[in-house]
């Protein structure tokens, strides 16, 4: 589900770039690819893609409203690898979809790792430890950040591909 508030992208990336000042080495998400990630498939074949396509386009599933506020790591501040804003308001709408999408794809053949859900935005990578202090005074300081409030984007299906400036995703169908 993508977040295609133009207020709410550009406070993420406010946020990005102080992240990016603390000379931490990391790789922020592109404005572009910053989304909510329902359940990662993996590889799929294109019966499974289009039996999923099959499937979300008939799923009544309303974009949700939600609050973006506080941010964290994981799998933690010690040692953080990915840096993430929390959900405050939606997060339970989110969950229920995740938990519709992974229906979706294990009938539709696909098999999934078993991963917890956790409603959050993933906004950057950290690629070393380098500036590992700077950066978790940084998460300290913007703990209890509030972003803002938006509406998703209905659920898609989207096709991933990695480039050496980094992920391209295509659109391959949504819910209605």
């Amino acid at each position: 589900m993508d977040i295609e508030d133009h207020v709410v992208l550009d406070r993420i990336v406010d946020i990005q770039r102080k992240f990016e000042e603390t000379g931490a080495d990391l790789k922020p998400v592109e404005r572009v690819n910053l989304h909510f990630t329902l359940v990662f498939l993996g590889e799929i074949d294109q019966a499974q893609k289009e039996a999923i396509c099959m499937r979300l386009r008939s799923l009544d599933a309303p974009p949700v409203p939600v609050k973006i506020e506080g941010v964290g790591a994981f799998p933690g501040p010690g040692k953080p690898r990915v840096i993430w804003l929390g959900i405050q308001r939606g997060a339970d709408e989110l969950k229920r979809y995740a938990d519709m999408a992974k229906k979706i794809a294990i009938d539709s053949g696909v098999v999934l790792k078993q991963e917890e859900f956790s409603p959050h935005l993933t906004i950057a990578r950290v690629r070393s430890l380098y500036n590992k202090e700077r950066l978790t005074e940084e998460l300290q300081k913007a703990s209890n950040i509030e972003i803002g409030e938006t509406v998703t984007s209905p659920i898609r299906l989207k096709r991933s591909s990695l480039t050496p400036k980094g992920p391209l995703y295509e659109v391959l169908c949504e819910s209605t």
